[in-house]
């Protein structure tokens, strides 16, 4: 069934635009009608214009798990959720899915037309639940894992939020000090002997405000990049992440987190009973660390030519000594992804604590920076202040 891009005006006359799967271009009018829209304009649309957000992706497994586990045959379950939707992106996933079933494409086959919504693990794993009868089952490991991967994305950004915002509480107040307090005040100091202290705080403030018009490009400049940063995912594996790797402490953060993402997608497709070094190619892309990604995919040839993975991993110093000796023992003992499973409970648990603990010394830290850098404005100001013989002299 085609898909058609529509913009339509609502009962209010607002303007619309929605992706609607019709048999024909007469057919998404009609319904556009019935649903109570004004048709304006109607284009045939791309898969690849469909979108969704990490919640909805999460959201839409955990459904089809929900009703697979009650019994519910796929196509069933697809067209169910649909009907749950009058509208949005997910209605039409769900809408085009269904119709690739029923024309007797696998799931896995019907997931893949949308490459920018399930990535490589999600196909495998659906791929490997179909092809072992406990679909139900490996997506509901799967859904865990994604909660999961979202549990340790908030705890970084619950780590780096209070310092972020801290900073910028010192960087409005000092801004406001410089630019506002210190310029109304630059009169009392005139033809006055004043503390090195006093001299630097009023040259700085000069300095800023007589550039102000540069202060401001810059500051645009700066915001800018930044959201440009925070929103372009190979932007920040470009230019923010690398620097992060260099940071002490942070970059053993960055390294536990990529670990930690690798063994836990690895294991669950080791459950899922895909082969170790085609797990191990799908799981590489999850680290997002250039190094690992390096060492792992060096040490997954090795194990390719014949070595054993364990002996290629030891050679690797970026890697700790207990993922090695779990991995050695997973070989001995044929339970891989067990031993993968604990490594990557040991290594979330861990950077967890490693959080708790920047978070700990980032927020003393960052409160003693903002109250230094404030003191010594305030200082600069107050010492000529509280100097009455110079007032009496003038």
């Amino acid at each position: 069934m085609p898909l058609y891009r529509c913009e339509a005006l609502d009962a209010r006359g607002k303007r619309i635009v929605r992706m609607l799967d019709a048999e024909s271009e007469r057919a998404a009018k009609e319904q556009l009608i019935r649903e109570g829209f004004h048709p304006m304009a109607l284009a045939l649309g791309t898969r690849s214009e469909l979108r969704l957000t990490a919640d909805q992706l999460l959201l839409f497994t955990r459904e089809l798990v929900r009703f697979l586990k009650a019994g519910v045959p796929l196509y069933d379950t697809l067209k169910m959720l649909a009907e749950k939707r009058r509208e949005g992106r997910l209605r039409q996933l769900l809408l085009d899915l269904a119709d690739r079933l029923q024309q007797g494409k696998s799931f896995s086959a019907a997931l893949g037309y949308y490459p920018r919504l399930f990535n490589p693990v999600y196909l495998a794993l659906v791929h490997a639940g179909e092809q072992s009868g406990h679909l139900s089952q490996i997506l509901s490991e799967l859904a865990d894992e994604m909660e999961e991967r979202a549990r340790l994305r908030r705890a970084w950004q619950s780590a780096l939020a209070y310092p972020g915002l801290l900073l910028l509480l010192a960087f409005i107040i000092t801004g406001g000090l410089f630019f506002f307090v210190i310029p109304s005040l630059a009169e009392l100091f005139e033809d006055r002997s004043l503390h090195p202290i006093s001299r630097a705080v009023l040259w700085i403030s000069s300095l800023l405000v007589a550039h102000s018009g540069l202060v401001v490009i810059l500051l645009l400049t700066v915001a800018s990049s930044t959201a440009l940063l925070l929103l372009s995912l190979e932007l920040r594996r470009r230019f923010v992440l690398p620097l992060l790797h260099r940071l002490p402490f942070v970059s053993d953060l960055m390294l536990a987190t990529a670990l930690q993402r690798f063994t836990s997608v690895a294991a669950l497709l080791l459950r899922g009973g895909v082969p170790l070094a085609e797990a191990i190619q799908l799981a590489l892309p999850v680290a997002s660390h250039p190094t690992l990604e390096r060492e792992l995919k060096e040490a997954r040839e090795q194990m390719v030519e014949g070595e054993s993975f364990s002996s290629a991993l030891a050679t690797r110093k970026l890697l700790p000594p207990l993922l090695v000796r779990m991995v050695a023992t997973g070989e001995q003992t044929g339970g891989m992804a067990h031993s993968m499973t604990e490594v990557s409970s040991w290594l979330a648990a861990d950077l967890k604590r490693s959080l708790t603990t920047l978070l700990a010394f980032l927020q003393p830290a960052l409160l003693l920076l903002l109250g230094l850098i404030i003191g010594v404005v305030l200082l600069g100001l107050l010492v000529p202040l509280t100097d009455v013989s110079s007032f009496l002299e003038t």
